[in-house]
């Protein structure tokens, strides 16, 4: 059980071939993807989604799918952003975007909430 706890750890937080990577042994990671690398390394931010139809989405990432195939995020403290830069208020405690929403990027942005013209510019 102990193994498999370290094991588990040691994936989560990438220690064994952080320190290879270090070494110049490897460019590599532990992890699954580059969508899992980028959200368990960029943590306590704002993030601004942008969809395939050419809405946005700008909230603080909450929750984030681990396999890049099913791309699904849950953003709290969010509003949509029009192409104007205009925000639209979402009721409630946040949104959850699945793979079919359509995500066709992720702009982290600072930790503080961003302003929406710098995030634009992205």
């Amino acid at each position: 059980m102990a193994l498999a706890l370290l094991y588990g750890a040691n994936i989560n937080h990438d220690w064994l071939l952080m320190i290879l990577r270090k070494c110049n042994v490897t460019e590599r990671t532990a992890r699954s993807s580059i969508w899992n690398d980028t959200f368990q390394d960029v943590k306590n931010t704002y993030v601004l989604v942008g969809l395939k139809d050419g809405r946005g989405v700008l909230g603080f990432l909450r929750y984030y799918s681990d396999d890049w195939e099913d791309a699904s995020l849950f953003l709290e403290d969010a509003v949509w952003v029009d192409e104007d830069g205009e925000k639209l208020s979402i009721d409630g405690p946040g949104i959850l975007l699945t793979k079919e929403a359509g995500i066709a990027f992720v702009s982290f942005l600072n930790p503080e909430q961003p302003d929406i013209e710098s995030a634009r510019r992205v």
